[in-house]
């Protein structure tokens, strides 16, 4: 087997068309933040682990993300954050909900 199709073979996802706009918008900021090129950002990687992000790079990321789609991420979303799919999932359902509703379900979450 040829080293091209064993490491397409090995990544998550090799294209940025396989990913939907949240999650290359999610890509590209974290790549960013972190000075790391967008080919090495996956989703399910830990951001302390796997990318030895600290605190303030996330909130950081956090901030962009919230520029970008016009909401707040709130202090009890951020603490569950750890790697870039959270954020995706944070960003597609403030995007389905308005931000009553989301804050709604933070205080739910709290309880």
């Amino acid at each position: 087997m040829s080293s091209i199709l064993l490491l397409t073979m090995a990544c998550e996802r090799s294209f940025p068309g396989d990913y939907t706009p949240s999650e290359q918008k999610v890509i590209e900021i974290t790549a960013r933040v972190l000075g790391q090129p967008v080919e090495q950002i996956r989703l399910e990687q830990d951001y302390r682990r796997e990318y030895s992000a600290d605190e303030l790079e996330i909130v950081e990321i956090a901030l962009f993300l919230e520029d970008e789609y016009a909401f707040t991420i709130s202090d009890p979303e951020l603490d569950g954050v750890r790697t870039p799919a959270d954020f995706v999932r944070i960003v597609d359902r403030h995007r389905t909900q308005p931000d009553t509703q989301a804050a709604d379900n933070d205080k739910n979450h709290e309880q």
